[in-house]
């Protein structure tokens, strides 16, 4: 024990007896105390936020420096500036459409950002939920105005995550933007309830802004970032369709019809680099171009989807595009529904990567109808097994031209190999089983490509005239 003097202005001296052992432990209490009042939750609105069309940049700011737990509540929220989250950091709304997060204005990054690109610091169980986060207009003219081109030169997301574990995102919707949410080294990050709005045109460039709506991004040069981690989806909505003006499109050298395209998102899931994905119960819809594109910058690997339906897009409900890798090792469970509406091309379609396979592994199970011609077109793919897959209504326009990219129920091109069908219904219409329609064969090899075919009948239709060369072995199919 010591004893300390205390001079004051009294006439008289206090002492004061103190336990130095309890000094060393005053300052972690305090580091405590602040660690415990920077995980409480607390408004913007007590940072000065008003809403209502003003500029609450500064005050949301300050409530995400002082508080790792901060809320908007309901109300539109206007920022001009990107909000940076602390690692660990929740920003949670009043819920979607009650809570609305609105970027004005252009400028070089994302709406609201947990950690750092250049990987200097990580995002941690960070969490944003329950608004819309979405990009303002003033002034734009659907297919006239440049800002749209300006934003995705500019490649902004609405939601930037770098580093997350166990992040989470769910019950948001996002209203144009080049991305709604991209992720970059996230592991076991959980994305759910997502929605979306936004528009991409092929034909006028203008219109085109909204590139995925899901992004996992791939950037090899930092360490850590390179692809994401056991990523899982749930119950995503994501449609996007907004019809064109009528167009004229054509199938095969005989059919020319009136019809609008899609102007959705360009892609719902752009697919750069992934360790394990899982995407369950969701619904998959509208884009312009495909609902899933993988276009492998770095590993692309145990995929997974199941009780997911993929509706109607301009070109194919799932793509796999040339990249820097194969896609290895996916699974399309029973519980999958591909539609066309008449307007798909094709529900899976395999790129050639020079020379190489874009994707080596695949399962391909579930229910597959109603696409303008064959519903599965691989270019080169190795690997590939169908396991009894319902195939009906392809080439729904009867076009008559001979070509088997057009009214085969699948086709594989030369260089594939190992592409096994065992089982499945192939043809078909799907109003009336038995009557003529434009499905001529079921599965297609193409001369050199290698494959087997077992238990694979048509669907009881009048115009299927059986299979060309499987493996080299001319099959005939029973009708």
């Amino acid at each position: 024990m010591v004893t300390l003097v205390v001079d004051t202005l009294q006439s008289t001296d206090y002492l004061v007896t103190v336990n130095i052992s309890e000094l060393a432990g005053i300052a972690t209490k305090v580091s405590a105390a602040e660690t415990q009042l920077g995980n409480l939750p607390v408004s913007a609105v007590q940072f000065g936020a008003l809403g209502g069309g003003h500029d609450d940049t500064v005050a949301i700011q300050a409530a995400t420096n002082a508080s790792k737990n901060v809320t908007l509540p309901e109300g539109n929220w206007l920022v001009s500036n990107t909000i940076q989250l602390q690692p660990g950091g929740r920003l949670t709304g009043a819920g979607m459409l009650r809570t609305r997060l609105q970027r004005k204005g252009i400028w070089l990054g994302p709406t609201v950002r947990i950690g750092q690109a250049d990987g200097s610091v990580s995002a941690g169980d960070c969490a944003v939920k329950g608004m819309v986060v979405e990009q303002l207009h003033p002034g734009f003219e659907l297919g006239v105005s440049s800002t749209m081109v300006d934003r995705l030169l500019n490649e902004q997301a609405q939601i930037s995550c770098y580093g997350g574990y166990a992040c989470e995102f769910d019950d948001l919707w996002f209203q144009h933007g080049v991305y709604g949410i991209e992720l970059y080294g996230c592991v076991v990050p959980s994305l759910s309830r997502l929605r979306s709005f936004g528009a991409w045109d092929n034909k006028i460039p203008a219109v085109c802004e909204q590139k995925a709506v899901v992004r996992l991004g791939s950037n090899a040069a930092v360490p850590g970032h390179a692809f994401c981690t056991e990523v899982r989806m749930d119950k995503l909505y994501i449609g996007t369709g907004a019809p064109s003006a009528p167009r004229t499109i054509t199938v095969g050298s005989d059919i020319s019809y009136t019809a609008y395209e899609n102007l959705g998102s360009k892609w719902a899931l752009q697919i750069e680099a992934v360790e394990g994905l899982s995407v369950t119960r969701s619904y998959l819809g509208g884009p312009a171009a495909e609902c899933v594109a993988f276009i492998p910058a770095s590993i692309c690997t145990m995929i997974r989807f199941d009780d997911t339906f993929f509706d109607e897009t301009y070109f194919a409900n799932v793509r796999f595009y040339a990249g820097n890798n194969a896609v290895i090792g996916i699974s399309f469970g029973p519980g999958c529904l591909f539609n066309g509406q008449s307007h798909t091309r094709h529900a899976i379609f395999a790129d050639d990567n020079g020379g190489q396979p874009t994707v080596i592994g695949m399962t391909v199970q579930g229910m597959y109808s109603n696409m303008l011609e064959t519903p599965f077109y691989f270019a080169n793919a190795k690997a590939v097994v169908f396991n009894g897959p319902i195939v009906s209504a392809y080439n729904t326009k009867m076009s008559k031209t001979n070509s088997q990219v057009i009214s085969a129920g699948a086709y594989f091109d030369a260089p594939c190999r190992e592409i096994h069908v065992n089982g499945g219904l192939w043809g078909g219409g799907t109003n009336s089983w038995s009557t003529s329609n434009g499905c001529k064969w079921g599965p297609v090899w193409a001369t050199s490509s290698v494959g087997t075919a077992c238990n694979v009948r048509g669907i009881l239709s009048s115009t299927i005239t059986g299979g060309t060369l499987v493996g080299g072995i001319s099959q005939t199919y029973p009708t």
